[in-house]
């Protein structure tokens, strides 16, 4: 492997001339240096950046790419493009960033290979991170249509736009449960051209199949995934009654208005683990990101500024996820459909009603075996205990990476925070603040991030969802809070080459930290 990616690095290094001189090709090198005081990297210059960088150590990378139109006529066109990263220092950790094929027609899109997504409608680059898809890590293998950008809806003169797609691939970084399949979609809707817009986005994404580290095999069925079914067939209460697989989702509403001396979009999205967190058509989910964003349209030197408020902390409450009876597992349909519930109540609890309700039943039960607390609580976003690498890949979040992973714990504070799944903190509450512009020739960006961290449900009941013990020796009992800033600058040099230089700053419960980046660019049109 480590050969392959040597001569696949020299290789589209020494073609650049050659394959450059056709028009349409694009061809690039590139060379980034990441180091921090502590021996690893800060959180905006590790973090977001593609999965170029392993945010846990002072990192660097050589990286080239090509990406070359075959044809295009008409409303058809076909591009490939590869992209190799070489890690110097660590050879064995090198690989293959980007390897992919796209037709196209029209707005429409069938991909296959390592390819990114387009987040057509969403500022990555000064946003914390999308809880759904953020660019914090590399493309997986995977295979997909849609249409990923935002298009006109025929004989709507342009009023009406769409966007969606659909993924299916597979991680093959180390992980306990191997060869799941992963499958993500999503689907936009939003008006346009009128003096306020509206924008309605339903997001979903899955591992499922897969076997798990006892060797016992995963419900697999791509339907049953695919709409969050339950796996009748599986021969697990867990997955014949619950939807099968680690699922996470997004709702995503918005408004966009346009001004005279610019734009304002604004935004706010609900994270959804499993049905609880759309009850009451979401009205009673308590997560959240708001976010606000101004584009200029004729400022001097400010071109955006985006502020996100992130709330994590509730994750459909304190309650257990599902009812446990004198060690025995039920949902609550299953005591639901109970025939008799006076009977179970006085066999269970040796509490004597008469014709209670299921109302008043499930308030025993909640008292009872619950502190008092409703059912259907303690999602875990981003975790799965069947999946304990849950919505990460090569150590690094899908999403928002403020949640914070097993191995960053033990990186900043040498602690594990008491908990086996590999997001050890996703109950928190974050401020966060990114402006981008331009002084002179140069492009700059500011970002500033401040978070209070309470860990996990699983972590605070003693290491496990299904508890009702608490830790009082819970390392996030004491709330951690945590300053993280980004200070950037990039030039143009000419037209082959531009440079970036990051300056990133860490302060807090999770370590002060000071670190340095700088990236040289050669690229070709």
């Amino acid at each position: 492997m480590k050969k392959a990616l040597i001569t696949l690095f020299t290789i589209v290094c020494l073609s650049s001339p050659s394959v450059a001189q056709l028009d349409s090709a694009k061809v690039f090198v590139e060379s980034k240096v990441a180091v921090g005081t502590e021996g690893y990297l800060p959180q905006w210059i590790g973090y977001n950046q593609y999965g170029l960088l392993n945010p846990n150590e002072n990192d660097g990378y050589l990286r080239a790419g090509v990406t070359l139109p075959f044809f295009q006529k008409g409303k058809f066109s076909a591009e490939a493009g590869i992209d190799a990263v070489l890690r110097p220092h660590d050879f064995d950790n090198s690989f293959i960033n980007l390897a992919y094929g796209q037709l196209k027609y029209g707005a429409f899109s069938l991909k296959g290979g390592r390819y990114l997504i387009s987040e057509d409608g969403f500022d990555h680059q000064l946003s914390s991170g999308n809880m759904f898809r953020s660019i914090n890590t590399r493309p997986y293998w995977r295979g997909g249509f849609g249409i990923y950008k935002f298009t006109d809806v025929p004989f709507t003169n342009g009023y009406v736009q769409v966007k969606g797609n659909m993924e299916v691939g597979f991680l093959e970084d180390d992980r306990p449960t191997t060869d799941a399949l992963f499958h993500e979609k999503s689907a936009y809707i939003r008006t346009n051209k009128l003096p306020i817009n509206v924008i309605i986005g339903m997001n979903h994404s899955v591992l499922f199949g897969g076997t798990d580290p006892n060797g016992r095999e995963l419900p697999s069925d791509f339907f049953e995934a695919f709409f969050a079914q339950s796996a009748l067939t599986s021969g697990n209460s867990s997955d014949s009654i619950n939807a099968a697989g680690a699922h996470f989702g997004l709702f995503d509403i918005g408004i966009e208005i346009p001004l005279k001396t610019g734009s304002i979009n604004a935004y706010i999205h609900q994270p959804i683990s499993d049905r609880s967190g759309i009850k009451e058509n979401f009205t009673q989910n308590k997560d959240n990101v708001i976010g606000l964003r101004y584009e200029f349209k004729d400022h001097p030197f400010l071109k955006t500024i985006l502020y996100e408020y992130i709330n994590t902390i509730h994750q459909s409450g304190a309650g257990l996820p599902d009812p446990r009876i004198n060690g025995q597992f039920f949902t609550l349909g299953q005591l639901k459909a109970i025939d008799d519930y006076d009977q179970f109540i006085l066999d269970n609890f040796g509490i004597t009603t008469q014709n209670a309700t299921w109302e008043e039943f499930r308030a025993i039960l909640e008292r009872e075996t619950n502190n008092g607390y409703g059912f259907s609580g303690r999602d875990d976003y981003y975790n799965n205990g069947q999946y304990q690498k849950g919505n990460t890949y090569f150590g690094l979040q899908f999403g928002n990476p403020l949640f914070t992973t097993q191995e960053r714990l033990l990186t900043t504070n040498n602690t594990d925070g008491n908990y086996r799944l590999f997001i050890v903190n996703n109950r928190i509450i974050a401020h966060h603040l990114g402006v981008n512009g331009k002084i002179k020739d140069f492009d700059f960006k500011v970002l500033a991030t401040f978070t209070l961290n309470y860990g996990t449900y699983g972590g605070f009941y003693g290491g496990s969802r299904g508890s009702t013990v608490e830790d009082l020796d819970y390392e996030f009992r004491r709330i951690l809070s945590q300053q993280s800033f980004l200070f950037q600058a990039s030039k143009k040099i000419n037209e082959k080459f531009s440079y970036t230089v990051d300056m990133g700053i860490d302060l807090g419960d999770f370590g002060n930290n000071f670190g340095l980046a700088g990236t040289l660019r050669y690229h070709l049109k």
